[in-house]
C-alpha cells in the first residue's frame, strides 16, 4: 500500500480538490493507496475516488458512497470533542477601527514667551508635533511658549503619519509701563498770509504704569514762516513757556488711562510765499523719552 499525506485543510480556500497521483509516482491501476487529510471537526468533505476504485474505509466520518463519491462530517468524538457536540471553528475578530486622530484646543490666544497648551487624542502614538515643518515636541501633551507675536499653526502626526493641526494667536505680553501716546491735527488745509492757523495736541497713557520724570512735557515746535498767537491747555498741565520758536507744555506725573490737551495757534507771515508748511508735536517722560506725534501740512496760498 502507497501512503499519500496531504497538507492540512485551508477553511480560506473552497472547495479543494486533492488530485491523484501521477502515473510517475509508480503506483499502477492495481495499487492500494491511502489518504491521509487532516480535517478539523464538523468539516463536510467530499472525495471523489472515480468509478471501479474501493473508496477508503470511513476512518472515523459519517457519511456515504453514492457513484464513486465519498462524502461526510468528521466525528466529533474522534477529535477530542464529546459526542453531540461538534467542535466549532470561529473567525478571529476583525481589529477595531483606529480612532481619529484630534488637536486640541481647535484654536487659542496666547502672549508672547506663555507657553500655548496642546493635547492628542485619538491615531496610534507615538505623537511627534511640529511648527512650519520643525519638530518642537512629542507625547500626547506639548507646551511651546512662542518668541513672537503673531498667527501660528502645529501640527501633530501620530505613528502611522496621520495629522492634525490648531491655531494659535499669539499677542505681544502686557507690561506694566508707560505708554504714551501722541496725535495732532490742524483745523485748516489752506491759509492766506496773516490768516490764523490752530494746532491741536492730544495724548494719552495707555500703559499701566505712571509717567514721571519732573513731569510729562509737550513741544511743538513752529515753522520759521509762522508767528506764535496764543496757546491754551487741558487743567492737568501748565503753560512753560514760548522759546526759540518752541512752545513747552507740563502735566506732572500723568496716570495710567490718564489723558491731556493743548493748542497752539499761530499765523503765517506776511510775504512768506506759496508753500507748504509742516508741524508735527512731540512728547517726553522719564519712561519714554521723545515721541514724536503724526505730520500735519498747510498750505500758504
Amino acid at each position: 500500500m502507497t501512503e499519500v499525506h496531504l497538507a492540512p485543510f485551508n477553511l480560506e480556500a473552497k472547495p479543494q480538490v486533492l488530485a491523484a497521483p501521477a502515473a510517475s509516482s509508480g503506483i499502477g491501476a492495481d495499487s492500494s493507496v491511502e489518504l491521509t487529510v487532516e480535517l478539523p471537526c464538523d468539516v463536510l468533505i467530499q472525495l471523489d475516488h472515480g468509478c471501479g476504485v474501493n473508496p477508503p474505509p470511513n476512518a472515523g466520518y459519517n457519511g456515504g458512497n453514492y457513484g464513486g463519491v465519498h462524502y461526510g462530517r468528521r466525528d466529533p468524538a474522534t477529535c477530542g470533542g464529546s459526542p453531540g457536540a461538534p467542535e466549532t471553528t470561529k473567525p478571529s475578530p476583525a481589529p477595531s477601527p483606529v480612532p481619529e486622530l484630534t488637536c486640541s484646543p481647535d484654536s487659542q490666544e496666547s502672549e508672547v514667551g506663555d507657553p500655548a497648551q496642546l493635547s492628542a487624542q485619538g491615531g496610534r502614538p507615538t505623537y511627534v508635533w511640529y511648527l512650519g515643518g520643525t519638530k518642537v515636541g512629542e507625547g500626547a501633551n506639548v507646551s511651546y511658549p512662542f518668541p513672537m507675536a503673531g498667527n501660528f499653526t502645529l501640527e501633530v502626526r501620530d505613528k502611522d503619519g496621520r495629522k492634525d493641526s490648531c491655531k494659535i494667536k499669539v499677542k505681544k505680553a502686557e507690561t506694566n509701563l508707560c505708554q504714551l501716546e501722541i496725535s495732532k491735527s490742524v483745523d485748516k488745509d489752506n491759509a492766506k498770509p496773516g490768516e490764523k492757523i490752530t494746532y491741536s495736541i492730544n495724548f494719552t497713557n495707555t500703559g499701566k504704569a505712571n509717567c514721571t520724570g519732573g513731569g510729562v512735557e509737550v513741544k511743538d515746535s513752529l515753522n520759521s514762516d509762522l508767528e506764535f498767537v496764543g496757546e491754551s491747555h487741558s487743567s492737568n498741565g501748565s503753560w512753560r513757556q514760548f522759546h526759540g520758536r518752541t512752545a513747552k507744555w507740563n502735566y506732572g506725573t500723568v496716570r495710567p488711562g490718564e489723558s491731556g490737551s493743548a493748542t497752539l495757534v499761530a499765523k503765517a507771515k506776511n510775504g512768506c510765499g506759496k508753500k507748504d508748511i509742516l508741524n508735527q508735536a512731540t512728547i517726553w517722560s522719564n519712561e519714554t523719552h521723545d515721541i514724536d506725534s503724526n505730520t500735519v501740512v498747510v498750505r500758504i496760498k
